[in-house]
């Protein structure tokens, strides 16, 4: 048993270290320092193939299917919450900037400006092999069974298709876009404009 059960895409800790100032590492204690301009957090979900073939089989599953499908599925449902929760705070962060912007430039009628140095924006990459274009690689791929010991020839694999995703990933293009300041600033969208 791995670490799966517990965090498969390990999005826990940088949820804790973006949320408290508790503990040794706090990302949250760096972005109240002013130390931060933008979190980028890039998932890597490695999952392979299905968890389950249950439902696409005609015959009643065995006994390994049925554990591979108890054991699997919460598994993937704490991974896909715990994306979930990081996408919220994600929007939640862009919401805090934009209403501070807004804000300030309303005027200042009910006090002094807000400061949005401190309210880091957090642009989340998701990588999964599903976004594999080539159906024989991607099928190559999600058929890597879970082992702590791959050939070499599947890691140099591994290592280019991250790439390749890396490359064609619009969140992960956007951010080098943004690292280099060529982004044009979206338009700031104020509720009393």
């Amino acid at each position: 048993m791995d670490g799966g059960p517990s965090d498969n895409l390990g999005i826990r800790p940088i949820l804790r270290a973006l949320t408290s100032t508790a503990g040794d590492f706090s990302i949250l204690r760096l972005q109240d320092n002013g130390k931060l301009k933008l979190i980028v957090v890039i998932v890597v979900n490695a999952r392979t193939s299905e968890i389950s073939s249950i439902s696409k089989n005609r015959n009643p599953p065995g006994l390994l299917g049925v554990l591979q499908a108890a054991a699997g599925v919460p598994f993937d449902n704490y991974s896909n919450e715990s994306l979930s929760r990081l996408e919220s705070l994600s929007r939640e962060r862009r919401a805090q900037l934009t209403a501070a912007e807004c804000y300030n430039r309303k005027g200042h009628q009910e006090g002094p400006p807000r400061s949005t140095a401190t309210i880091v924006p957090i642009d989340i990459v998701h990588l999964t092999f599903d976004d594999v274009k080539d159906p024989v690689v991607r099928g190559f791929f999600l058929g890597v069974p879970t082992s702590f010991a791959l050939p070499t020839a599947t890691v140099v694999r591994l290592r280019d298709v991250a790439g390749e995703l890396l490359r064609e990933s619009d969140e992960f293009q956007q951010v080098l876009h943004e690292l280099r300041y060529e982004a044009r600033p979206a338009p700031l969208h104020c509720l009393d404009q």
